[in-house]
C-alpha cells in the first residue's frame, strides 16, 4: 500500500482548518447557555395599555388560571410516577385583595389603617397582599406598589461584551503563557512553529464540530477550550519528542490511552441532574471534541510538519562528564588501592614459587578387621 505523502497530509489539515473558520461567524455567541428546562409560554398584547393595568387584568389572570390548571391536571399526574417523592409549584402570584373604605366612617368607629391591615393579616396570613389603596387626606386614593427599574444607560454599556473581551482575553493569555514555557525549554524555532501551527489547526478543525454539534460560544464553552488547551498541548509534546528520540508512533497509545481516561471522567457529567447539566454539558462536549481532535493532530499532522520542517534532535559531540559526591570517591580510591595491593600480593615470586610447590600426600592407615 503506498504511502500517503506528508505534503497531502499537511493540505488536507489547512483545507479542514479554513473550513472551521469560515464557520466562525455562524457559532452563536452568547453569555449564558441559552438551554433552560421544559416550559410553555402564553403570549398577549394589548396595545395603548399600560403595564399596571395589563398586569392586573392579564398577567395575574393568567397565572392564577396556569397554577389551577397545574394543581388539577399536571400535579397529579407527576405524583403518580414511580419515584416522585413530591412535587410542589412555584412560580406564580396569588390573587390580591383590593379594599376599599370610607376614611370618615373609621374615624367616627376609631379604626386605623394599621388595625384593617392586622386584621387582614391574621386572616389571611398565608396570602400575599401586593397593592394597597391608601388615602392621600385631600379626598384622592393612592396605590402604593414596589418595582425594581433598571436605570437607563445612555453610554451603550455592554455588559456582555465586556465579560466575553475578559474571557478572550484570558485565554490568550493562557496560550501565551504556554508558548513562552515551550520556548524556554527547548529553544528551538522550529520546535515553537510546529507546537503553534498544531495548536491552531487543532482549534480550527474542532470549530466544525462545534457547528455540527449546535454548540454555544458562551461562558462555560470558553472555559473549555481555555482547560483543554493545556492538553491538546500535551499530546503534541510527546508525540513530537518521542518522533525525534525513537523514530517511531509507539507512544500514540500512551496518548490514546491518558486521553481516552480524560474523556471518560467527562462523560459523567451528561448524565447528572438536569439543571446543572444544561450548564456543563457544552463544557464537557469542548474538551472532549478538542481532545478528540488532538488524537488526529498527533498521528498525522504532528510527523508530516516534523519531516516537511526538518525538524531534528540535536546531538552534540562533547563527552559528559559524571561528577559523584565525595564519599563515593573517598569509597571507590579505597576500593581500588585494596585492590590493588591484592593484586600484587597474588603475582609476587613468592607466591608463585609457594603455589607451584607438590602438594603433600599423606598415607593413610587401612581399617582393622577385628
Amino acid at each position: 500500500m503506498k504511502r500517503v505523502s506528508s505534503f497531502t497530509v499537511i493540505v488536507a489539515f489547512v483545507c479542514l482548518a479554513l473550513v472551521g473558520v469560515a464557520l466562525i461567524p455562524l457559532l452563536p455567541v452568547k453569555l449564558n447557555p441559552s438551554r433552560s428546562l421544559p416550559g410553555f409560554t402564553v403570549g398577549f398584547s394589548m396595545p395603548g395599555t399600560s403595564s399596571r393595568v395589563v398586569e392586573m387584568e392579564v398577567t395575574s389572570k393568567l397565572e392564577i388560571l396556569i397554577q389551577q390548571y397545574a394543581e388539577e391536571h399536571i400535579k397529579p399526574r407527576l405524583a403518580n410516577i414511580p419515584g416522585i417523592y413530591k412535587v410542589e409549584l412555584s412560580g406564580a402570584t396569588p390573587m390580591e385583595w383590593r379594599l376599599e373604605y370610607d376614611s370618615e366612617q373609621l374615624r367616627l368607629l376609631g379604626v386605623t389603617l394599621s388595625d384593617i391591615s392586622e386584621a387582614v393579616q391574621r386572616h389571611y396570613r398565608k396570602e400575599f397582599l401586593g397593592t394597597h389603596n391608601v388615602d392621600t387626606g385631600n379626598g384622592s386614593r393612592e396605590w402604593i406598589r414596589l418595582t425594581l427599574v433598571p436605570e437607563s444607560n445612555s453610554l451603550g454599556f455592554n455588559p456582555i461584551r465586556e465579560e466575553l473581551d475578559k474571557i478572550y482575553f484570558r485565554t490568550g493569555l493562557t496560550v501565551l503563557i504556554l508558548l513562552v514555557f515551550v520556548w524556554l525549554i527547548t529553544r528551538k524555532l522550529k520546535y515553537l512553529f510546529l507546537i503553534v501551527t498544531s495548536l491552531a489547526v487543532n482549534i480550527a478543525v474542532a470549530l466544525i464540530f462545534y457547528y455540527l454539534f449546535g454548540l454555544e460560544m458562551q461562558l462555560y464553552s470558553l472555559a473549555g477550550i481555555t482547560v483543554s488547551l493545556n492538553l491538546v498541548i500535551d499530546s503534541t509534546i510527546v508525540m513530537t519528542d518521542h518522533i525525534l528520540h525513537r523514530r517511531n508512533l509507539k507512544a500514540f497509545l500512551s496518548v490514546l490511552a491518558a486521553t481516552l481516561t480524560t474523556m471518560g471522567a467527562l462523560v459523567i457529567i451528561f448524565f447528572l441532574d438536569e439543571k446543572i447539566r444544561l450548564n456543563l454539558q457544552d463544557f464537557a462536549a469542548v474538551v472532549i471534541i478538542n481532545l478528540a481532535v488532538s488524537l488526529m493532530v498527533a498521528l498525522f499532522f504532528v510527523p508530516s510538519m516534523i519531516e516537511k520542517i526538518g525538524l531534528v534532535r540535536r546531538i552534540t559531540g562533547k563527552k559528559r562528564r559524571l561528577v559523584l559526591p565525595l564519599w563515593t570517591r573517598r569509597w571507590a580510591a579505597a576500593c581500588g588501592f585494596s585492590y590493588r595491593r591484592c593484586t600484587k600480593a597474588v603475582t609476587s615470586p613468592v607466591m608463585r614459587r609457594w603455589c607451584s610447590m607438590p602438594t603433600p600426600t599423606f598415607p593413610m592407615a587401612a581399617p582393622s578387621s577385628r
